[in-house]
């Protein structure tokens, strides 16, 4: 036995990241159960027969499954709020954004890996008013032997602060929506699930702390309210503020925090009393004539040795309309921007965006004043659609959304004194379009329509950084001059001021589709909400990944179900891979229902099929860009020939290929070829050289396409990591020549081959193709661009000309050359009459 500890002790050391990560399961029954609050009892939606429900814990780096099984009468989905969920949007879990809802009886397995986060977040509800109830905490600690950037805890406590309504919250808001007015406030807050003592109700008393005097602690403390910001505070202790947000700050001490919906703050508590109880409390920060819940709740600190009787320390919760502590609370809070944990903030930007946020009224008749209390982002206020916003974006499904968000209010108008006249609102599924990478900015402005209001605004699957916040209307050549860039505080829920401004910055490295809204349940309710797209990037891990398996389907979108079809053959034949290549170029990424059009044109393959293969290609370009392919051998020695036939009984050229050229099927090159590699001929790297004049470096798939037609886009890639290493290195190694040194052809822009250009040139233009032999015996071809200007003759070996396996009206190499060309029999005409045509093949450039 004592061995075998030798040896895993061994393997923890001698290999650390075997034991760094790990992957954790965890299981979410949703189910109801009966809960008394306010002496009262009422049925709950809950996990795993609690509210809050279970903690999730887990290290950075891990690799988090978690099974949701849902047991109730309602749909569900789970939002792991705050994690980046990098390329597993997924698992993100806003129904109708990024999945369909999890239905009764059914289950799905959210699954994500924690890249880059440490700290404390949670886990919610994100389907009707559900998270009343369901939520949770979710603790990620740092890598194994990694120390805080503090000193470190005894303990560490969560502390999760709650809403409690005695009346079904469903029942709440479905009258509120049906009357057209706002919905009741709660009846009473919560620390972890507990009001605290309420007269009448011995038998309910509260959450207690219990510490031990000289003992440091971490409270976690997580806002899960639905329509509250709330102020927290300890009678008789200091609390030292270490992080927000899973990001570490520069600490600072505070008597009292300000935590919006959504939000969570560590602090670390010394216990520096003897003995003792004390009051802890969360009560409400409105500093607006908007009616809140006034209920405060309360919680005990108690330090071990307190004998039960002795009487509480009480302290006095800050005014509803703290504003003055709030504001100081917010102003207080920095990034630690340390060597170890820099604050990145984005110093250039791509999209700059103006965005009001408020609310409307808009007119309906059943309402009961005639009109229906509705919020906003620009103007717009947010139709959910009926099938989730990711797999119509991933699939290109059509009418789901358009990408046309404003960027800027549609009018201009004093936001935040006197309101326009009209106070209604547009309404739409509108999203706004990122490509990867990019860098943002988003001013948040809060308007007086109707009434100012504060609006804790969270954003799924970034971080970004708070650079600036004001009050009254935001100046946009004043304010940016005040922007902190150092280190503002990092963030995924921002609060913006009642009557004010708020501007943060995010960079665009999360593919998918990412909702943002409002952290007040009421208002994303009534639309405060939108949601960006953004596009993938060009290497392997810029891309969105694949859905699970399991994702929940929409019982409201049944045109959707072909996504959870099942693949009816996944072998791939060469007629098929013709038929496939032939639909992409007649489809292209931007036709509506585009996999629905191009499996009707390949009998026997599904939209699951054929998106799969597409899938494919993109996994090749992706790890062609980012080089991860091998590099091949080199010879002067042409690896396949072509045969002239004259007119008499012409039936166009024929192939033959050595094992490096295209490949014929859907089958991938064995391992064996791949280490092996094929050797370039100089005609090929010439070929090369046109491409890469014509492309640029990184359109390895055109060049192969389009002028190296023997090589698959990633043995273009290779050759072209290649070729640029020996440019940089000078060719200072002159012991072996290398078709490398060749890096000239002499070749104008305006006879590069070009698929836009398909116009039929005049025979005088034509090029003719007589045959000239060679000492091989193999045919070699002259090719003369009859231009004065040029004056280029140019002779290549055969190769040029092979025909172009994947379809010549896609992809073909003499497609918009100096070639009269037939278009339906694919026939090309020279200058004496002299035909030759390209034959028909079913190869597939895989990749």
């Amino acid at each position: 036995m004592e061995s075998w500890v030798r040896v895993l002790v061994l393997v923890a050391c001698l290999f650390p990241a075997l034991v760094e990560s790990r992957v954790r399961h965890y299981k979410f029954n949703v189910v109801m159960k009966t809960a008394n609050r306010l002496c009262s009892s009422k049925p709950i939606v809950t996990v795993n027969k609690r509210s809050p429900g279970p903690i999730l814990y887990a290290r950075e780096g891990d690799t988090v499954l978690v099974k949701v099984v849902n047991h109730v009468q309602y749909n569900v989905s789970i939002h792991w709020h705050g994690i980046r969920q990098l390329r597993t949007g997924w698992a993100d879990g806003p129904a109708y954004i990024t999945q369909c809802p999890i239905q009764p009886g059914q289950n799905f397995v959210y699954k994500f890996t924690i890249t880059g986060q440490r700290g404390t977040l949670l886990w919610h509800a994100h389907i009707l008013w559900l998270r009343a109830t369901v939520y949770g905490a979710l603790v990620i600690l740092p890598k194994l032997g990694v120390p805080y950037p503090f000193p470190a805890p005894h303990k560490e406590v969560v502390v999760i602060l709650g809403e409690w309504w005695k009346s079904d919250t469903e029942a709440v808001i479905n009258e509120a929506l049906k009357s057209g007015l706002a919905p009741n406030v709660s009846d009473a807050h919560t620390i972890n699930g507990h009001p605290g003592p309420v007269s009448n109700c011995s038998s309910q008393g509260g959450f207690t702390l219990h510490v031990e005097s000289g003992k440091r602690y971490m409270l976690r403390i997580i806002n899960a309210a639905l329509n509250e910001e709330l102020f927290f505070k300890i009678a008789g202790h200091q609390l030292t503020v270490v992080e927000v947000d899973a990001t570490y700050t520069k600490p600072f001490k505070t008597n009292t925090i300000l935590i919006a919906p959504g939000q969570t703050t560590n602090v670390l508590l010394t216990a520096n009393r003897g003995t003792g109880k004390y009051l802890v409390t969360a009560s409400p920060f409105m500093d607006s004539p908007i009616t809140v819940d006034n209920m405060t709740a309360t919680a005990t600190l108690h330090y071990s040795g307190t004998l039960a009787n002795t009487a509480t320390t009480l302290t006095n919760p800050p005014p509803k309309n703290a504003t003055p502590i709030a504001s100081s609370f917010i102003n207080s809070l920095r990034s630690l921007n340390s060597k170890k944990y820099p604050a990145k903030v984005p110093l250039t930007v791509d999209h700059s965006l103006f965005f009001t946020v408020g609310l409307g009224f808009n007119p309906c008749t059943t309402c009961a004043n005639g009109g229906r209390v509705m919020a906003s982002i620009n103007n717009v206020s947010f139709v959910m659609p009926t099938t989730a916003l990711l797999q119509a974006h991933f699939f290109n499904i059509s009418g789901v959304f358009t990408d046309d968000f404003p960027g800027n209010p549609p009018m201009a108008f004093n936001y935040t004194g006197t309101p326009p006249t009209n106070l209604q609102t547009m309404t739409g599924t509108r999203l706004y379009r990122l490509p990867y990478n990019s860098t943002v900015q988003v001013v948040l402005q809060d308007t007086g329509i109707i009434a100012a209001e504060n609006h804790p605004v969270h954003l799924h699957g970034f971080n970004f950084f708070e650079v600036g916040r004001g009050v009254g209307n935001f100046n946009s050549k004043k304010d940016p001059k005040k922007f902190n860039l150092v280190d503002p505080v990092e963030r995924n829920t921002i609060g913006v001021p009642s009557g004010g401004w708020a501007a943060f910055r995010f960079r665009a490295d999360n593919p998918g589709v990412w909702f943002m809204h409002c952290h007040l349940e009421v208002h994303t309710t009534w639309g405060l909400k939108m949601a960006f797209v953004v596009d993938n990037g060009k290497g392997p891990k810029q891309s969105l990944l694949p859905p699970p398996k399991d994702l929940p389907k929409s019982s409201h979108f049944p045109d959707s179900d072909w996504i959870h079809e099942q693949t009816k053959n996944t072998k791939w034949t060469r007629e098929e891979n013709k038929r496939f290549e032939n639909a992409l170029a007649v489809y292209d990424e931007y036709t509506p229902n585009r996999w629905h059009k191009v499996a009707a044109m390949i009998p026997g393959k599904t939209v699951v099929d054929v998106w799969n293969q597409y899938k494919e290609l993109e996994d090749d370009v992706g790890y062609i860009e980012a080089g991860l392919v091998p590099v091949p051998g080199y010879s002067n020695t042409s690896s396949f020939t072509l045969e002239w036939l004259n007119n008499n009984g012409f039936d166009g050229f024929r192939q033959s290929y050595s094992p490096g050229g295209k490949r014929c099927s859907s089958a991938r090159p064995s391992d064996q070829e791949r280490k092996k590699g094929i050797p370039w001929t100089e005609d090929e790297h010439r070929l090369f050289l046109m491409g890469l004049k014509k492309y640029g470096k990184g359109d390895w798939r055109n060049i192969s396409r389009n002028f190296v037609i023997t090589r698959t886009p990633t043995q273009v890639a290779s050759h072209a990591q290649k070729y640029f290493i020996r440019q940089v290195s000078g060719g200072k190694d002159k012991r072996r020549s290398s078709i490398h040194d060749i890096t000239t052809i002499n070749l104008a822009d305006n006879i590069l081959p070009s698929p836009d250009n398909n116009r039929p040139l005049s025979p005088d233009q034509s090029t003719l193709f007589p045959q000239y032999p060679n000492s091989a015996g193999t045919p070699r071809v002259l090719l003369d661009w009859n231009r004065p200007s040029d004056g280029l003759a140019m002779v290549f070996n055969s190769n040029l000309f092979m025909p172009p396996p994947c379809g010549i009206n896609s992809y073909g190499l003499l497609q918009g050359q100096n070639l009269s060309r037939g278009a339906l029999q694919q026939s090309y005409v020279g200058p004496h009459k002299t035909v030759f045509q390209m034959q028909s093949t079913q190869c597939y450039p895989h990749g």
